[in-house]
């Protein structure tokens, strides 16, 4: 075995992919929410489809 601890670890954690997949999801919703609250661009910086100097 490369790695003898490994099983030891697992032992500690057993929802380890539960625990990460919900951060996840989290931080996702979050980010997800505070973007569809933010203010939207002044119209001089909206994006038309042509550079905007």
């Amino acid at each position: 075995m490369i790695f003898p601890a490994a099983n030891l670890l697992s032992s500690f954690v057993p929802h380890e992919t539960t625990i990460r997949s919900g951060c996840f999801l989290v931080i996702f919703l979050v980010i997800t929410i505070l973007e569809s609250a933010a203010p939207p661009p002044p119209p001089d910086r909206q994006q038309t489809g042509t550079l905007v100097r």
